[in-house]
């Protein structure tokens, strides 16, 4: 199926601004939750005929003298690029572009995060992979925005380059900052996330994310959840367009969930969740709803549960206590997963038995909205009857998620009492 005609409904183009509209078109008739294959169908190819326009945009050819010469069975395209003679271009490589890879495969986080090590996977990689930074700068047609950042020299790129040198984002951001700079650090991103989100015509550029994202400050920051709160509500006060807080999303390597909500007047806006990504590090007053949950809790438990929770591997508070309303397919995902895990995993072990823990999994804000889903019920009641889970457990599960369940009890061949939930 080939993307642009039969998907988004336009012609080829390099314009970014035309498939933005389109995409924007669609997704507001085809709603993720009832139409999700029709969504997603629609979320590919608007990723892969973005990678389009940015690899091509710098040949400047018109829309009309792009044709497109095959659609393989893999979503990738072959395009041919004419002259104004309607003769083919002499392109190296050539004009072949691949689908996007499945949403949801993680990116490699760099490591080093001085100057230079910055990652950029927008360009047509064909071209500068294997190449060190001193070979790509010798290279005819690539500029550098910003150290280790190389794009193709088109007017985009150059107006990218002259943003970041006027408002000195390098200088900001080019730093790794220590324990005792982090506060300055923070103003600094954010001043800097502003300064993006402002300029409307490079605010939807994602190598401007990404070089936000992949900078040494903001690296420093990876694990401040006060930061990232102060980065989502920027984000979300701000982004008006859905295309465009998806954007910011791809950009980050922490890949931070993003859901489209229907707002009051019946319009749709896209939510961006960085918390659910954010390692948990109990401080007082970092975690407000966490410290309202279990306000009238012994002191000592509380903080054997947040000790718990700070060193157990997965981020179950992340998970149960997401900053926006989940789908519901991804939040039974979720719920099943943590429940799941706090039953078999060791690093539960010592905790599966803690009252504490079975309220934030019930009453945290990704459970209480489902409390009265049979579907989450009924697997409830499976998995407690799979994991032959004991008695003292299913008190616990029974009494936090307070939907009047009751235990039976079944006996094996063996004699012995099987209890699981009703």
């Amino acid at each position: 199926m080939e993307i642009f005609r039969d998907i988004l409904g336009i012609e080829p183009t390099t314009d970014e601004k035309k498939i933005r509209r389109a995409y924007s078109a669609l997704i507001k008739i085809h709603n993720p939750e009832d139409d999700e294959e029709e969504f997603k169908k629609i979320n590919t190819a608007y990723k892969t005929a973005m990678e389009f326009a940015r690899r091509f945009a710098h040949l400047e050819v018109p829309d009309e003298r792009i044709k497109i010469t095959d659609v393989r069975e893999d979503g990738s395209i072959q395009v041919r690029f004419l002259d104004e003679n309607g003769q083919p271009l002499n392109l190296a490589p050539s004009g072949g572009i691949s689908a996007p890879a499945k949403a949801g495969k993680e990116r490699k986080k760099t490591e080093d995060t001085g100057p230079g090590a910055f990652e950029f996977d927008d360009i047509d990689t064909t071209v500068v992979k294997d190449l060190s930074k001193d070979e790509i700068d010798r290279m005819a047609g690539f500029i550098d925005i910003a150290p280790g950042f190389p794009v193709p020299d088109s007017g985009r790129g150059r107006k990218l380059k002259a943003f970041i040198e006027e408002h000195e984002l390098v200088k900001y951001l080019g730093r790794k900052a220590g324990p005792d700079e982090l506060e300055q650090c923070r103003e600094d991103a954010l001043y800097t996330a502003g300064l993006i989100l402002r300029e409307k015509e490079l605010a939807g550029e994602k190598i401007l994310w990404r070089f936000f994202f992949l900078s040494p400050e903001v690296c420093s920051l990876y694990d401040d959840l006060s930061f990232y709160i102060k980065l989502e509500k920027l984000i979300n006060d701000t982004v008006t367009e859905p295309w465009m807080a998806a954007v910011i999303s791809e950009g980050s390597p922490m890949r931070p969930r993003s859901y489209i909500i229907r707002t009051r007047d019946g319009k749709q806006a896209l939510k961006t969740d960085f918390i659910s990504r954010v390692p948990f590090r109990y401080a007082k007053d970092k975690y407000p709803r966490l410290d309202l949950l279990m306000r009238n809790e012994n002191p000592e438990e509380y903080g054997k549960l947040c000790g718990f929770l700070s060193s157990v591997r997965v981020n179950l508070y992340g998970l149960l206590m997401p900053s926006v309303r989940l789908f519901a397919k991804e939040a039974s995902d979720d719920f099943m997963f943590a429940f799941n895990y706090i039953l078999t995993s060791p690093d539960c072990s010592d905790m599966r038995e803690n009252r504490l823990l079975w309220k934030l999994f019930f009453k945290g804000s990704l459970m209480s909205p489902m409390t009265e889903d049979k579907d989450v019920r009924a697997a409830l009641n499976k998995y407690t009857l799979e994991h032959n889970v004991n008695k003292r457990i299913l008190k616990l599960i029974r009494k936090e998620a307070s939907f009047g369940a009751r235990m039976a009890v079944k006996r094996r061949k063996d004699d012995r009492e099987w209890y699981y939930l009703v």
